[in-house]
């Protein structure tokens, strides 16, 4: 089997009313998706069974670190942590407030282990899409 591609990524926002929806009092500022990785294969939802293999473009070994500020505003977000793991691979996504308060790091991180998911494995893969997409987990809420 090919050794699986290894992205990373490590980025830096500043939430402000410019780069944040706002719903009533609060921003919702939304994560933005990596330039590469899994995010681009365009695996937004997916059906619940299916009985031939699933081709996605690699095997991958992704991790993706966003460290939040906002100034002026309070994180009213939970801090959030879930994990999946499987027999396709696995699913860590974590926030946790940084140090002295100065905002919050959000940690994604995503393996597949083979390019090509049997019709077996589709279940475990979908399980892992899902929580990888999952928008409560890509937003943080401030107020």
């Amino acid at each position: 089997p090919s050794k699986p591609v290894s992205l990373s990524s490590s980025r830096k926002f500043t939430v402000s009313s410019e780069n944040a929806s706002r719903a009533g009092d609060y921003l919702m500022f939304s994560l933005p998706a990596p330039e590469s990785g899994v995010d681009t294969w365009g695996i937004a939802s997916l059906n619940s069974m299916r009985v031939e293999p699933y081709l996605v473009p690699s095997a991958v070994e992704e991790v993706d670190v966003y460290d939040v500020s906002f100034p002026g505003l309070k994180d009213v977000t939970e801090p959030f942590s879930k994990e999946v793991s499987n027999s396709v691979g696995a699913v860590s996504i974590k926030s946790e407030v940084l140090e002295g308060g100065a905002g919050v790091r959000v940690t994604r991180f995503i393996t597949i282990r083979k390019q090509v998911v049997p019709a077996s494995g589709y279940g475990a893969f979908r399980s892992l899409m899902n929580a990888w997409n999952d928008p409560a987990l890509r937003t943080l809420i401030l107020k």
